[in-house]
């Protein structure tokens, strides 16, 4: 009862950033607030993955309806604008998060929208297989 809605949206940012760090550990620099490109520096992803011979996978931590909109967004801005090939990511909490009409918009325009709470290692997978290609054999 005493975790207010910052302090949970922090845990949650803090234990997800951690279980991509280790999983990219030694497979590829990940860049926490930083743009993915001068050219998209206007909203800066939570993280940015940066694999060799892969775009990079900006990787938005959706605590806030606003934060899935800034993925949204950067999305938008790098395919039409900058036309740059950017993977981005939309990492939700728990499904509740964002509202259906939001979360059908991101579905469609994000590269993915995984959901964390309650299936953690699959939705670490699927940014990972975004950020370093199929890794099918490998089992974590």
């Amino acid at each position: 009862l005493l975790l207010t809605k910052h302090k949970v949206a922090s845990t949650f940012k803090e234990d997800a950033g951690a279980k991509i760090l280790e999983r990219m550990e030694g497979k590829a620099v990940v860049e926490q607030d930083k743009p993915v490109s001068p050219a998209l520096s206007d909203t800066l992803p939570d993280m940015v993955i940066r694999a060799i011979g892969r775009a990079p996978v900006a990787v938005f931590f959706g605590t806030s309806a606003q934060r899935v909109n800034d993925a949204i967004f950067l999305q938008m801005q790098a395919l039409y604008e900058a036309r740059e090939p950017v993977q981005v990511i939309a990492l939700l909490e728990r499904e509740n998060v964002i509202g259906h009409d939001l979360r059908r918009r991101a579905s469609n325009r994000l590269t993915a929208v995984p959901i964390y709470r309650g299936d953690e290692p699959t939705s670490i997978n699927r940014i990972e297989r975004e950020a370093l290609g199929s890794t099918l054999g490998t089992v974590h």
